[in-house]
């Protein structure tokens, strides 16, 4: 109990304005009152409008006393009573099928009571991500202590309060929202590694957990997952990529560009651990590791880190290939004949090979190759569709608008 603080005004004092004392009014009185005495003045008070009937709807499957503010209220006669604050509180309760909610009555005429209304919802003081954070976790919030857990396991630190990115320690970080999304979309494993990977290269890199850097490495270690395997190399790897220069790079061409940051960082993430990582892969871990197709036809074949090779020209009259389907990071190959691609590119192509033959809509695509939305996202994958010559492989990207892209075989 020694860590408790007891209110305590003294610090304060010195700011308020010397002066007569004001008129505080009637001390309020607390009841239980009956929500069908309780009426809306439309001339203050607002709509329930979409995000409010969200509320509502949230809160009724949860709802608690414990979690319940009382509702500020007015006579207005008649046995009736204004609501000042807390529609949607007592509009949840009534959903619950309560008759009756706590209620603090305080005496004010029609004017003052528009005026109440707007001092209590005007001078609230938000919550932000970070507290939200701390209280859910005090509270036993399951996500909030996996988030922690998670973060404990990479070494970072979620700040109870802001830190200026220049004054913060190895590890510690602002971006709770972002971590938050990351846990969920990628998962534990994912989002450990990519923070390993700052925490644990180049001194800790502090300031450097930033949301289009953590995006970018969560989106470069889901795309092979092999590299959970071998965390340790991983880090060892990632020793010399410098997030700070990288990321002020990234930051200055998305300007030009109007690609996201994540979006490049992805790229330059990609191709350091291309020439970094693969190097010390031994030349038996080269084999190649198959996993099945949901559709029943032949398995998509990952390669480890095989050599490339130049890719095999199409000749006159030469049949197309057939048979499995292979796709490395920067190669698809299929019947011996090899093509060298575009790592975005072969990301898309593994997209719409393991749906096929159904289509694919950008939109799950777009979620696939980048992080962040770039703003032309429809036009760069047509362009990375037009680049991809799959002909020689028997195997065509069809563009069905309003639909999305199918792959077929062709002779």
């Amino acid at each position: 109990m020694s860590d408790l603080r007891r209110i305590d005004p003294k610090p304060f004092l010195p700011r308020i304005p010397k002066g007569p004392k004001p008129d505080v009014g009637e001390r309020p009185e607390l009841q239980w009152l009956k929500i069908d005495r309780l009426r809306i003045d439309p001339r203050y008070q607002r709509e329930i409008g979409r995000r409010g009937a969200d509320n509502i709807v949230a809160i009724v499957p949860k709802f608690k006393w414990a979690k319940f503010t009382p509702v500020v209220v007015a006579p207005i006669g008649e046995g009736l009573f204004a609501v000042i604050d807390g529609q949607h509180r007592a509009t949840a309760a009534a959903a619950c099928e309560f008759e009756s909610v706590p209620c603090v009555i305080i005496q004010v005429d029609q004017a003052d009571q528009a005026d109440a209304f707007v001092a209590i919802n005007a001078n609230v003081t938000a919550m932000s991500p970070l507290q939200l954070h701390a209280a859910r976790l005090a509270a036993g919030d399951k996500i909030a202590d996996e988030l922690t857990q998670a973060c404990e396991a990479a070494g970072v630190s979620i700040c109870r309060y802001p830190v200026p990115a220049n004054k913060m320690k190895p590890g510690e970080t602002l971006a709770v929202g972002m971590l938050q999304s990351a846990l969920a979309k990628y998962g534990r494993d994912v989002l450990v590694a990519a923070l390993s990977c700052v925490t644990k290269t180049r001194k800790g890199n502090p300031g450097m957990i930033r949301k289009a850097i953590v995006q970018a490495l969560c989106s470069v270690i889901e795309a092979d997952r092999e590299w959970l395997g071998d965390l340790p190399r991983l880090i060892f790897a990632m020793q010399t990529f410098d997030f700070a220069a990288q990321f002020n790079r990234a930051s200055a061409a998305a300007i030009e560009s109007g690609e996201g940051v994540a979006a490049l960082l992805i790229d330059a993430i990609a191709a350091h651990l291309d020439g970094k990582f693969e190097a010390s892969v031994p030349a038996e871990a080269a084999e190649e590791v198959t996993t099945p197709r949901r559709d029943g036809k032949a398995p998509v074949r990952a390669a480890k880190s095989a050599p490339i090779e130049p890719p095999v020209a199409k000749a006159p009259g030469r049949p197309s290939a057939t048979g499995p389907v292979t796709i490395g990071r920067d190669f698809i190959s299929r019947g011996g004949r090899r093509i060298e691609v575009a790592p975005r590119a072969a990301l898309l192509f593994a997209a719409v090979h393991k749906a096929m033959p159904n289509c694919v809509g950008d939109e799950w695509l777009v979620s696939k190759l980048w992080t962040v939305r770039p703003p032309n996202a429809g036009d760069l994958i047509d362009q990375i569709v037009r680049n991809l010559d799959l002909a020689s492989l028997g195997l065509e990207i069809r563009t069905h608008r309003g639909v999305g892209r199918q792959l077929v075989e062709v002779a």
